[in-house]
């Protein structure tokens, strides 16, 4: 082999040891910088990094997760389970104690002072015999109903009695210087003595009228102010005579 032969294969040969060396610095420089070496770095961080957002442990509050523009969105708030409702408690169905003491007894009344006194007859505005038809001036007619008084200082005009089998109309036209609202009021006793009660009546021109009825019977007395400053007045009276 000659001199420029073996200085040929001198280079080759440091070539490809050079070429070997580079190819086991570059697979060095692969697995120190690989995921292998990442992973060690990662394991050796996650011994001493705190936990992260999404999984908290019990009892830390979770770091506020940044917003669309930087900013802090506010955590979302858990709703608090309210705690269950006791079920209300069942009355009791307390039966009442027993009386300890007996009512006072009540003696008995005699029978005359717990009975109603016995009612008698309604009294009535006809009295006596049925009296003829008649009429009068100025003064009253015989056989007007005595039941029927006239009002306080009264003057008679006219006064009429008419008897149809047992039916009695009587009437009088008088006047007073008593006021209407007295005659009225004189009337409401009068009549009331009879069972009659009293109600208003229609009445036109300035007149007041007042009905006073008892089942069948009736009598108006309608006033009515004069001039004068008196009181004119008109009664009728239809009444049915006991048999």
């Amino acid at each position: 082999m000659t001199l420029k032969s073996s200085r040929r294969l001198r280079l080759a040969a440091g070539l490809g040891a050079l070429a070997v060396l580079g190819m086991v610095v570059i697979g060095i420089s692969l697995a120190t910088s690989g995921p292998g070496s990442a992973g060690t770095d990662s394991l050796g961080d996650a011994r001493t990094a705190r936990p992260s957002a999404g999984t908290p442990f019990e009892g830390t509050t979770p770091a506020p997760s940044a917003g669309p523009e930087g900013g802090s969105s506010a955590p979302t708030a858990v709703p608090e389970t309210p705690p269950a409702a006791e079920p209300p408690a069942a009355e009791e169905n307390t039966p009442p104690e027993p009386a300890t003491e007996l009512p006072p007894v009540q003696a008995d009344r005699p029978a005359d002072e717990t009975a109603l006194p016995p009612s008698g007859p309604m009294p009535t505005l006809l009295s006596g015999a049925l009296p003829e038809s008649a009429t009068a001036q100025n003064e009253m007619v015989d056989g007007f109903p005595a039941g029927i008084p006239l009002a306080a200082r009264s003057t008679v005009a006219t006064s009429d009695v008419t008897v149809e089998d047992q039916r009695v109309r009587a009437s009088l036209t008088a006047s007073t210087p008593t006021s209407g609202r007295e005659v009225l009021a004189g009337y409401d006793v009068a009549l009331a003595e009879f069972g009659f009660n009293p109600a208003d009546a229609p009445a036109v021109g300035g007149s007041t009228a007042r009905a006073y009825n008892r089942g069948a019977e009736s009598v108006t007395v309608t006033v009515t102010p004069t001039d004068t400053g008196a009181t004119g007045y008109t009664l009728l009276a239809l009444l049915v005579a006991a048999d």
